[in-house]
């Protein structure tokens, strides 16, 4: 499932957000709870600049799963909860889950998350640019994951 995730990111950067969802689904067929697969494909759902591939009502189901794997506490999830909750025009909810993404993320990721923040405390979701907004992720950190 790890490598189906790797593939579907890479398409998601080539902007083809329809080969990234079937590879994401691929990855949770192999493994119902593969968190990378569920945060991925949420973003995907989320942010894809092509307004037929987003689905706020799926994406906010998949993030909130993948959160809850991780008790709410991992910054990559929380955003990926955030953008869903802005798709789906729950802007109260995503400004405070990204807010919470921002507390808890490393320095590094701090400045994309904060802009993101400011479109949806201007009820703005926030849409992917190919190649420069992949989903969140600390890749590597996959094997320290529960299931």
């Amino acid at each position: 499932s790890h490598a189906c995730a790797m593939l579907a990111t890479s398409h998601f950067a080539k902007g083809d957000c329809s080969e990234a969802i079937r590879m994401y689904d691929r990855a949770l067929a192999e493994r119902h709870n593969a968190i990378v697969a569920m945060n991925g494909k949420a973003w995907v759902l989320a942010t894809c600049r092509n307004e037929n591939m987003r689905n706020g009502e799926v994406a906010v189901q998949l993030a909130k799963s993948a959160s809850r794997l991780l008790k709410d506490e991992f910054w990559a999830t929380l955003a990926t909860l955030g953008a869903a909750h802005a798709e789906a025009s729950q802007f109260d909810e995503a400004v405070k889950w990204q807010r919470k993404a921002i507390d808890l993320a490393p320095k590094g990721k701090k400045e994309r998350l904060e802009k993101a923040l400011k479109l949806y405390e201007s009820e703005t979701p926030f849409r992917s640019q190919p190649g420069e907004d992949l989903p969140p992720w600390d890749w590597g950190m996959e094997f320290a994951l529960p299931g």
